[in-house]
């Protein structure tokens, strides 16, 4: 058959960092320096990212810019917002409060109100290299 046709896992790439700025920030249960602690800075960190990670000198401009939280008006998720080549979310139907305005790349705009802007070729593989966290 097309056994080797089925996804791995569960469909989330686009909705994981949404959710859990909803989820967590939104609704207290941790604070906007966690946030970009857990989705930014310390995975950067646990793969070596040395030019990644933190907004300082030297570092790539990856950036995420949200919605001002007066400016949003909150949605409930459809599989067809999504850019993913999967024809269903596990989040159907869930209540997003916020979801990225702008994604910066090396300072560029590659995605602008919920439509990728960015240039296919742009990206780049970076290898990760020894943890640069402690332990």
């Amino acid at each position: 058959g097309k056994f080797r046709l089925i996804p791995n896992g569960l469909p989330g790439v686009e909705t994981r960092v949404p959710l859990l700025f909803s989820g967590g920030v939104l609704s207290g249960c941790i604070s906007p320096q966690k946030f970009v602690e857990v989705t930014s800075t310390n995975p950067a960190k646990l793969y070596g990212l040395k030019k990644k990670g933190s907004i300082a000198p030297g570092f790539d401009a990856d950036l995420v810019i949200w919605y001002p939280q007066t400016k949003f008006q909150s949605f409930k998720l459809t599989n067809e917002m999504l850019h993913h080549a999967v024809d269903y979310t596990p989040f159907e139907g869930i209540e997003f409060k916020n979801w990225p305005r702008y994604a910066i790349i090396r300072g560029k705009v590659v995605f602008s109100h919920g439509e990728v802007v960015g240039e296919m070729e742009y990206g780049q593989y970076i290898w990760r290299q020894k943890s640069l966290l402690p332990g």
